[in-house]
């Protein structure tokens, strides 16, 4: 059976129903009757907050007392919950071939019980995933069920649709083994596979006697992987209910690392206690501490490449970079070998900003690459009309010295080529007092005050009580917005008064360097920058 493709659309129609009840038919398919239904238009963009808005304006109510659900493509048996984004973004993919479909919006106190023509009753309600059919005869009540949202395995429902039946077309051999895996979690079976290259899979239930099997192979035309033929697909039932019951054997490393790849692309700060708790909320599978962090590793790899696939696109990067960037700066130095030794870039459009949006002010940082602590991040940033980071010009090198601090401020003052006097901030260290004076000649160059403070502080620790800290802490602050030496000396005095020690410190921290009363540049009150 032949499909035509559809390409994907930039927004889908969704007919919103409220307001009808659900009836059961004989096959436990459900259709939704009476109520009123409106139209609307779902982007790609739309959050879940935004469409509940509009769902609650549509039908006069509240969004805190509603659920949304839809049914999956040709699946009238189970509803599905949408509760976050991401959900939001599943319903979009799934229904993407679809012209239309339908979100039924249910109050979270409201029951609907309907008879259906068997005489069976369909309860629904906004807390179960799916919705049951109760037998008529006198029994206790129906018990609420847990919410969706904290069900161990909530996802896998969707993955019960992983396979559909024969006709059914991927991509490849590994997107149907990848789904074949999905659903077999899904329905609580193992399986072996009998053949499993690229132009065929066969695979049967691990249980012996079982007769259930599924085969697919390379269409005719050898355009798609094509599910031939399922046995049995109707009456199988091995490993009901066990698909919960600890780690899965058929979630490898690498399928593993798949999913962990999905959830490091939404939030790539996951750590791997927080990736156990989802896999087990999602899926149901209950990964130990170091399935986690293997996932994850592998998952970042296949994410960021590698250093050596990094650095072999750098070459094109900077080519790229001048050619679609006229007016921009990007140096590769390589080493005798050809290896990646450093690189420097500044953009056009940063370096027009700086020179016609932002005041003559500099702060030049240091920071390690927390992907690869071989290396040191340069940078520097200007502050523009607003107060808020600006930046100029960025640089990776091999470590942080004069020599690289020197190879940088070069490079910058080539491509800034600025007839205005410059004033920098910095930490003065690694060399770079240093190198400011021998490449900006005449330039003044200050202490970055935020470390300063630092410093001042561990001077502080265990001389005294909170109060009086925070008092030293308030007068050194003003020590350094002081605008004339007698304001200045009049901070000094104050701390002297606790601590001859520290007023000492402070005279021998070079304020020259730090405080608006004997600085000679311009820093605009900018006496450290937020980019740290």
């Amino acid at each position: 059976m032949s499909q035509v493709a559809v390409e994907p659309q930039d927004a889908l129609l969704v007919i919103c129903q409220y307001g009808g009840e659900f009836v059961a038919s004989s096959d436990g398919s459900l259709s939704y009757d009476g109520g009123e239904a409106h139209a609307i238009d779902i982007t790609q963009d739309m959050s879940f907050s935004d469409l509940k808005a509009e769902i609650a304006h549509m039908f006069d109510s509240d969004d805190r007392i509603f659920t949304v659900k839809y049914f999956l493509p040709n699946n009238k048996k189970t509803l599905i919950t949408i509760s976050n984004d991401r959900d939001l973004k599943r319903m979009m993919n799934f229904h993407k071939n679809s012209s239309t479909t339908d979100l039924y919006v249910m109050d979270k106190v409201e029951k609907r019980i309907t008879r259906s023509s068997t005489g069976a009753i369909a309860k629904t309600s906004s807390h179960p995933s799916t919705t049951t059919l109760a037998p008529t005869t006198s029994s206790p009540p129906l018990p609420e069920e847990e919410d969706e949202e904290f069900t161990p395995g909530r996802m896998t429902g969707e993955w019960a649709n992983a396979i559909t039946g024969p006709g059914q077309e991927f991509q490849n051999s590994r997107d149907m083994r990848d789904s074949l895996r999905m659903y077999a979690i899904a329905k609580g079976f193992a399986y072996r596979f009998i053949k499993n290259d690229n132009s065929r899979v066969t695979a049967a239930c691990k249980v012996d006697g079982c007769p259930w099997r599924i085969h697919a192979s390379l269409s005719s035309s050898k355009k798609k992987f094509l599910i031939k033929k399922i046995t049995a697909a109707h009456t199988h039932t091995c490993g009901r209910g066990s698909a919960r019951k600890g780690t899965n054997r058929l979630a490898s490393q690498q399928w593993l690392s798949n999913l962990i790849k999905e959830k490091l692309r939404e939030s790539p700060h996951l750590k791997p206690r927080d990736i156990k708790e989802e896999f087990y909320k999602d899926f149901g599978i209950n990964l130990n501490y170091s399935q986690a962090w293997r996932g994850k590793e592998i998952a970042r790899r296949e994410l960021y490449n590698s250093h050596s696939e990094a650095c072999a696109i750098l070459p094109w990067l900077c080519k790229r970079i001048l050619e679609t960037n006229p007016g921009s700066f990007a140096t590769l130095v390589t080493k005798d070998d050809s290896r990646f030794q450093r690189v420097f870039v500044s953009f056009h459009a940063s370096l027009h900003g700086f020179e016609h949006g932002c005041r003559p002010l500099l702060f030049l940082t240091g920071l390690d690459l927390k992907m690869n602590k071989n290396y040191r991040f340069l940078s520097a940033t200007a502050v523009d009309g607003e107060n808020e980071n600006f930046p100029v010009a960025f640089a990776v090198v091999e470590d942080e010295s004069q020599e690289t601090w020197h190879w940088f401020l070069e490079l910058l003052k080539l491509a800034i080529s600025s007839s205005r006097a410059l004033t920098f901030v910095s930490e003065r260290r690694n060399g770079l007092d240093k190198a400011v004076d021998e490449v900006f000649e005449g330039c003044e160059h200050a202490l970055s005050f935020d470390r300063l403070m630092e410093s001042f502080k561990a001077e502080l620790d265990g001389l005294m009580v909170q109060d009086s800290r925070d008092t030293l802490i308030g007068d050194f602050e003003k020590a350094a917005g002081a605008y004339t030496v007698e304001e200045f000396d009049a901070c000094v005095e104050r701390i002297r008064s606790v601590s001859g020690d520290l007023a000492t410190w402070v005279g021998n921290s070079k304020p020259e360097l730090w405080s608006n009363a004997f600085f000679k540049g311009a820093r605009y009150d900018c006496l450290s920058s937020n980019a740290w």
